[in-house]
């Protein structure tokens, strides 16, 4: 059943232009700094994207030095 949900999102995700996943980013970037739970957190854990996936390379740079910054 996983793989059945996975595989239309995956598909989606990957068909999204590099300028879409940009602006995509950038929202998520945007709505992440600007939520109550993030300001008040002392440490926040990300994943290093790669490929289609969210853009995470800018949000962990903005983040060091302000957060205690945890990755996987």
């Amino acid at each position: 059943m996983k793989t059945e949900l996975k595989e239309p999102i995956l598909k989606k995700r990957n068909s999204l232009s590099k300028s879409e996943i940009i602006g995509k980013s950038s929202k998520i970037k945007s709505n992440l700094f600007s939520s109550e739970i993030f300001k008040k957190s002392r440490t926040i854990m990300f994943f290093v994207s790669f490929n289609s996936e969210v853009h995470t390379h800018e949000m962990i740079k903005d983040s060091i030095g302000k957060k205690t910054v945890a990755i996987p």
